[in-house]
């Protein structure tokens, strides 16, 4: 075999032999010439052209490649009984390996990532299910409070008249071509459309912002058990809209209690920067871009379940014992659909708690659908911007109510203790010839510091508190001091 012929054959695969090493490639040529002495039929021919994959093919078309001409040592004339038929000598391209993809080593932002997590077939199932997130179908009959909420809330006619039946038929034709865009320009048009922080005082919007890792959904605890090979956590939601509250419609004292609730809960109150407890997300998808419903169900349900857990937190820190189920609204919507979402909390279910469910969906090519999207959007907004923040700052204030009233309480409880002569160890101050308090003293002297606390008895006092100023419990503040048992000092003279 010539050396040309090498040259040649060595530039046609190189594209696809470079994982090769240099060895296994100089043991391919010669195979390759072991091959030749022993066959009459050249390397390459027109008729089965070889694939950049090694694949051997027919192909209509003449193959472009310039084909190898046969050695001079194998021309000339030969015996007819020598041109026995044979099958085609297999390629050593044909044993190489493919390429890899370009996207095998691509790298992703945290956004595709989420989203590659939520567009899985068995992210219901091997995720939600396992955080104790529900999908309820449409189908199935809302609970009867539930349902009278989200009809006094979102559902509820609108006493403004809102667009007129050209504006809608007008945003119809506009919605129309974003069939064939990204979800990037989708995006932005919404933004345009929906309603906007100017629209509402006190009204703030993220647009595609991460939310802190501490407000996930916990997993259940049944999680723990299964084999860490198999745990999947839930994505960190990431909404496309994010309506929540500007920091200044809380005062300062709101904001210090808002604080305390992160210290126990995470950082649900302002899970995104600027935007204080968001309660309704939206997710905006594109068909152009590979974007579907069920991704954005699947993201709509960790959010919006995230959404709730954070106000029940804000209650239980205010010790709250309302009966209202709090609640919290999601929408998935692409340039031909709309679907709204209601969210709420279920604590008697074992394992489906958080639970999400579709109670309505809009065709956003015809108006009349689009009108009332519009109209229930703004509606969720409105009770967002009234009733519920009005509920969130008395939370609020009755949390900054108990934080003061357990302070209180607790130097109430160490003022009484001292009185009774019963105060703890580490604000006994023992003299000698203090009557009842040496006596006391002398008796505890070989208890320890656990055992002393155990028999201290709290005067009647401090026992009838009220119960939201015991959710707590009590510890004696630090700067307190028993300066009344000290000697004076002595002055200097001069």
């Amino acid at each position: 075999m010539e050396k040309r012929h090498i040259q040649e054959w060595l530039k046609e695969i190189a594209p696809i032999a470079y994982l090769r090493p240099v060895r296994t490639l100089k043991r391919r040529f010669s195979e390759l010439e072991s091959t030749l002495s022993n066959s009459t039929r050249p390397l390459r021919d027109s008729s089965w052209p070889i694939t950049p994959h090694g694949e051997r093919r027919r192909d209509r078309s003449p193959h472009t490649t310039p084909q190898l001409t046969e050695p001079e040592h194998l021309s000339g004339s030969i015996p007819s009984t020598s041109l026995t038929p044979s099958p085609p000598a297999t390629s050593p391209l044909e044993t190489m390996p493919r390429p890899p993809s370009a996207r095998s080593g691509s790298v992703s932002s945290e956004k595709s990532r989420n989203s590659g997590i939520t567009t899985s077939s068995d992210y219901r199932t091997e995720v939600l299910d396992w955080h104790g997130v529900h999908i309820r179908l449409s189908v199935e009959e809302l609970p009867i409070q539930i349902h009278k909420l989200i009809t006094d809330i979102a559902l509820k006619q609108r006493s403004s008249p809102g667009l007129a039946e050209e504006e809608a038929i007008a945003l119809c034709r506009e919605i129309a071509p974003f069939t064939n865009k990204v979800e990037h320009d989708f995006q932005a048009f919404l933004e345009n459309h929906l309603p906007r922080e100017e629209h509402f005082e006190g009204l703030r919007c993220s647009h595609g912002v991460l939310f802190d890792a501490g407000t996930c959904i916990p997993a259940l605890p049944a999680w723990e058990a299964t084999p860490i090979q198999t745990r999947k956590r839930i994505a960190i939601p990431k909404p496309d809209f994010a309506y929540g509250y500007a920091k200044e419609v809380m005062d300062k004292f709101q904001q210090a209690a808002a604080g305390h609730v992160d210290e126990s809960a995470g950082r649900v109150s302002h899970p995104v920067r600027d935007v204080w407890w968001p309660f309704l997300v939206l997710e905006a998808k594109s068909q152009l871009s590979g974007g579907t419903h069920w991704a954005a169900d699947n993201q709509c349900a960790g959010s919006g379940a995230s959404l709730v857990r954070a106000v029940e937190s804000l209650q239980r820190a205010a010790c709250s014992t309302s009966d209202v189920p709090v609640l919290a609204f999601s929408v998935s919507v692409d340039a031909a659909m709309a679907t709204l979402h209601v969210h709420w909390h279920n604590p008697d279910a074992v394992d489906q708690q958080w639970v999400m469910q579709q109670i309505e969906s809009y065709m956003l090519s015809r108006p009349a659908e689009v009108k009332k999207f519009l109209s229930h959007t703004k509606n969720i907004i409105e009770w967002g911007m009234k009733s519920r923040l009005d509920d969130i700052k008395s939370a609020l204030d009755a949390v900054l109510g108990n934080v003061t009233s357990r302070e209180a309480s607790a130097a109430v409880a160490a003022v009484a203790a001292a009185v009774a002569g019963t105060q703890p160890a580490e604000f006994r101050h023992i003299q000698s010839g203090r009557g009842a308090t040496s006596t006391s003293a002398n008796s505890n002297s070989n208890v320890g510091p656990s055992e002393l606390g155990s028999q201290q008895n709290i005067p009647n006092s401090v026992s009838a508190l009220e119960p939201h100023q015991l959710c707590a419990p009590l510890t004696p503040p630090e700067s307190l001091s028993h300066t009344a048992d000290r000697p004076p000092k002595r002055q200097k003279t001069t």
